[in-house]
């Protein structure tokens, strides 16, 4: 299960979730960028290069929790808060026990990680920290078992190495509140409560 962690704590459990996910769910990729045509209908694109994730997703109904009323209304628009990051579904999941860490130095700006630990398996497609390190970042391809792996965005930190690579069920996302997202709580018969959708984004 996905959803708002009690705490930074993020081992995979399903307890360590304050309140859940539920569908329909949806990641976007921020990346502003600024788009204009000249007269000859050439495309010219700018952009900072500036990336974020943001999460609207549905929050599953309970029948007596206050979670979701506390902890709006506690965090706010401003406090950050962590996530449990969703994964995309597979039908032959990744395991959870491997040891992953990088094999080389990586500086700001760079694309290309190297992977150490797979054992064959593949984490394209997941979402993935480093250690100490609460951005969030996708593989896209794992190269050769790891070597040359890419990710996007491009790094926003120099990443050391043998760094631990956090993935799977224990990737966390520091987040707040989206300022459109009403907080507080709202109930559907009187006793089931139905938050509906809420918006998260990445905590930069």
């Amino acid at each position: 299960m996905y959803g708002v962690l009690k705490s930074s704590t993020n081992t995979g459990n399903d307890n360590e979730l304050l309140f859940v996910f539920s569908t329909p769910l949806d990641i976007v990729s921020n990346q502003p960028a600024y788009r204009s045509d000249t007269m000859s209908l050439k495309t010219r694109v700018s952009s900072q290069n500036v990336q974020r994730w943001e999460i609207e997703a549905q929050i599953a109904e309970t029948n007596d929790s206050p979670n979701v009323l506390v902890h709006s209304t506690e965090k706010g628009l401003s406090e950050i808060f962590h996530i449990r990051m969703p994964q995309v579904y597979r039908s032959a999941p990744v395991p959870e026990n491997l040891t992953l860490t990088t094999t080389s130095v990586k500086q700001i700006g760079s694309r290309n990680i190297d992977i150490a630990g797979l054992n064959g398996n593949d984490i394209s497609g997941q979402f993935i920290n480093f250690a100490g390190n609460s951005k969030v970042y996708l593989v896209t391809s794992i190269g050769t078992n790891g070597a040359n792996a890419t990710i996007t965005p491009p790094l926003l930190t120099a990443i050391a190495q043998n760094a631990s690579i956090i993935y799977g069920n224990k990737t966390t996302m520091a987040a707040r509140y989206d300022a459109n997202t009403v907080l507080g709580i709202k109930y559907s018969d009187g006793i089931l409560v139905n938050q509906g959708s809420m918006k998260f984004i990445e905590a930069l």
